[in-house]
């Protein structure tokens, strides 16, 4: 990926002052006083030191996510073209926390999209004699989880997804959601007992396991 934004469509090139400003002069900025200028000059020299200081990084989430290099590539392309297209309605001066937000959902909702074709393909194959496991009740399994999950908070869901299937520290759940160190750890707890307690409810009301 170029490490210019030149794919931004409908620039604004009008930006006062700062806009003629050198790279190395924005490289001095905290984080904090470069969203600042970026907001009230739109110049497109901000936003490209702003890709620049966190390209590495959401990479390293969409590749974590998606798993193969070409994929998180496009996936970076994005996340930078709707932080662009979506600047104005980010408050505060923690570009790089939202950001990995916008990575991270959009990698999600690829995953997510990834896997209802996967479904829709396997409906369409013949089943096979003799599995050692049925695939019906696999799939029943993971039904039964994900309707389980949804009746969870969301930022419950959230954190337990992030932890449990994503495989990410305490730290990167923190930086791509913005909760603390503290609300991840609560939210965590929680979440595992409160999953426990719907999985043990829908075993005693079926009076069986759920799939058994």
């Amino acid at each position: 990926m170029s490490t210019s934004l030149t794919w931004v469509a409908g620039a604004n090139h009008n930006a006062i002052g700062l806009a003629m400003a050198s790279v190395d002069s924005l490289r001095n900025l905290t984080e904090s006083e470069l969203v600042e200028q970026f907001r009230v000059t739109r110049s497109n020299i901000c936003f490209e030191e702003l890709y620049r200081r966190e390209r590495r990084k959401v990479f390293g989430i969409c590749l974590k996510y998606l798993r193969r290099v070409g994929r998180a590539e496009d996936a970076v392309h994005e996340t930078f073209l709707r932080s662009y297209e979506r600047f104005s309605t980010f408050e505060g001066s923690n570009f790089s926390g939202w950001v990995c937000r916008i990575a991270a959902n959009f990698c999600l909702n690829q995953l997510r999209d990834s896997i209802r074709r996967q479904r829709a393909r396997a409906e369409r194959l013949p089943s096979e004699p003799d599995q050692a496991e049925d695939p019906a009740i696999r799939s029943s399994e993971l039904d039964i989880t994900w309707k389980l999950m949804q009746a969870l908070r969301p930022e419950h869901r959230k954190v337990l997804l992030l932890k449990y299937v994503e495989g990410f520290t305490y730290q990167e759940i923190e930086a791509l959601t913005g909760y603390t160190n503290d609300q991840v750890r609560s939210y965590l707890q929680n979440g595992r007992r409160n999953f426990q307690i719907l999985w043990e409810k829908l075993t005693l009301s079926e009076g069986r396991g759920p799939h058994g």
